[in-house]
């Protein structure tokens, strides 16, 4: 359902939406049946995929792609559907009007945006469920677990999901439903433990996200507290921010970026010792971060710790990045799980919580510091980075 993956003068989006279904999950059952057997399948990948519910709701961008996986452990994961959803907004149907498209005799008859649109989305609909009842037919009984969560039933479907294929594609959010019963190691009573637990098990894996936004959707049941501590820290030593655990919903939900920009330098970690740095800004439509990651290799690899705050550039090119102290930074891997200022030896940046710089040209200079914990001989990590490549939606 390709149809509005590239619609002339209409701005693809900079975020796709990946829906991996595990196999193990569904429930088997007659076509009648089948719906009220799975809800919260349905729910999820209706709530995602059919266009005018996702418009409506604000869960999906316009004309983002949709795509559906589903398999099991040890086993490949098969494309069930994939399209990008046929909608536009108010915003974009001005514009168009505005340079002479889409007038009133396109529209008396129906030649429009607009109505192409409205066709084209009970088109997708009707395959988008044509495509889940396909699934009936693809249940399978569950894997055994190994005892491992580096080897877990979970770890394996996500290793075979992967990293986008280039830096450069657009934002992945990736929606897992399965039923984490089998996978989760027993004895998670306390967040600590928990947290260095879901960390152990990341560098057992040796798992690359590609900095997507998780959302995980049990298939059965809920996941309490230290579970879900687990599941954040094995995420993010997966490159992979975990944003929700629970039933789909759209509320909440973060908005598309209107902007997306690379930029790639050095880190110094000590004298004459210099990381590669890379940081990625995504900006919403108030020029928030979404989705965004600072990324550096050191001596134990690379490392990816998601970024919050603001990124706005005045008209004469003038860039003031700032970061949300709230988003943790360095913090984000304390095994505490707060953002109370700890000093991480071991962690990104030593367990600093701020981020701030200045650009023009194309250049960012700023520094990674905290007002409470010192780090080395000046107290901060001072770094310049090189855009490398921009994506804007727009006209």
């Amino acid at each position: 359902m390709d149809g509005f993956c590239a619609m002339e003068g209409l701005p693809p989006p900079l975020r796709e939406s990946v829906v991996v279904v595990d196999a193990t999950s569904i429930v088997a059952a007659e076509p009648e049946r089948f719906r009220s057997a799975n809800p919260e399948l349905f729910a999820l990948v209706l709530g995602l995929g059919d266009p005018a519910q996702a418009a409506q709701s604000g869960s999906v961008a316009p004309r983002e792609r949709i795509t559906i996986l589903a398999g099991s452990a040890g086993r490949s994961l098969t494309p069930v559907f994939t399209g990008c959803a046929p909608s536009v907004n108010e915003q974009e149907i001005q514009e168009r009007r505005a340079a002479g498209e889409d007038g009133s005799l396109e529209r008396y008859f129906g030649r429009d945006i607009a109505s192409a649109v409205h066709e084209a989305q009970d088109d997708f609909r009707r395959q988008l469920l044509v495509s889940l009842m396909q699934m009936a037919k693809m249940s399978q009984p569950p894997v055994a677990s190994t005892g491992n969560f580096a080897s877990s039933p979970f770890a394996q479907i996500l290793k075979l999901v992967g990293r986008p294929p280039t830096d450069d594609a657009p934002l992945r959010r990736l929606f897992v439903f399965t039923d984490l019963a089998g996978s989760l190691p027993g004895g998670l009573a306390e967040r600590k433990p928990a947290r260095e637990a879901g960390f152990a098990a990341a560098s057992q894996a040796q798992l690359n996200l590609g900095r997507a936004d998780v959302y995980l959707i049990p298939a059965r049941g809920t996941l309490d507290e230290p579970s879900q501590q687990f599941l954040k820290a094995f995420l993010l030593g997966s490159s992979g921010n975990l944003l929700a655990a629970g039933s789909f919903t759209p509320n909440g939900m973060l908005p598309a970026p209107k902007s997306i920009e690379a930029y790639r330098g050095e880190l110094p970690a000590a004298p004459q010792i210099r990381m590669p740095l890379e940081i990625r800004l995504a900006t919403g439509p108030s020029n928030e971060l979404i989705g965004s990651w600072v990324t550096y290799t050191g001596s134990f690899g690379q490392r990816s710790t998601p970024l919050l705050g603001q990124y706005q550039c005045s008209t004469a090119g003038n860039c003031l990045l700032r970061s949300d102290p709230r988003g943790g930074l360095g913090q984000l891997w304390s095994p505490a799980g707060s953002n109370e200022p700890e000093p991480l030896p071991d962690g990104p940046f030593g367990g600093l919580r701020y981020l701030e710089a200045r650009g023009a040209g194309g250049i960012l200079r700023g520094r990674i510091y905290d007002p409470v914990i010192f780090l080395g001989e000046a107290g901060d990590l001072k770094f310049e980075v090189r855009r490398a490549w921009t994506r804007r939606t727009g006209r």
